[in-house]
This record gives structure tokens, C-alpha cells and sequence, in this order.
């Protein structure tokens, strides 16, 4: 199931994947790119990876905003 994420600057839609909201959820929790990886039984690489493609789709540079920009736009529950 993906998501679809529409940007607030722009028409621009797009999808963050299952894997990219669960570690959205991972990261609400407050947890590293190490503990991610250990929960979603992945590489800290990896995670790495879907981290970058998370910022890319919410247009933003780094974790706190991707928490804040992911909370205004209702993905997730604080």
C-alpha cells in the first residue's frame, strides 16, 4: 500500500512506499537508523536509503522535519 503525499509547494503527488512510511513511523518513535534497521531487519544502509527517498517525496533536509512535515500533513499521529 503507498501513501500519496501531496507536496504543499506544487501539484507534484507523490507516493512514499509501505517500507518508507514504516520507517516514518520508526522515526516518530524516536529511534536511530541502527535501531530502525535492527526492527525492520534491515541494513542501517538501507535504511539510509528510504530515509533519503522520504526527504526527497516531503521536501525536506533532514529528520525533525520530515517528523514535523509528516505530522502536518496528517501521515502520522503524534
Amino acid at each position: 500500500m503507498a501513501i500519496d503525499v501531496c507536496r504543499e509547494r506544487g501539484a507534484i503527488t507523490q507516493r512514499l512506499s509501505e517500507r518508507e512510511f514504516e520507517v516514518l513511523r520508526e522515526l516518530m518513535e524516536g529511534k536511530s537508523s541502527q535501531q530502525v534497521a535492527e526492527t525492520l531487519c534491515c541494513t542501517p544502509r538501507t535504511v539510509g536509503f528510504h530515509l533519503a527517498n522520504i526527504y526527497r517525496k516531503l521536501d525536506v533536509s533532514n529528520r525533525m522535519q520530515a517528523m514535523r512535515r509528516a505530522m502536518t500533513m496528517g501521515l502520522v499521529i503524534s
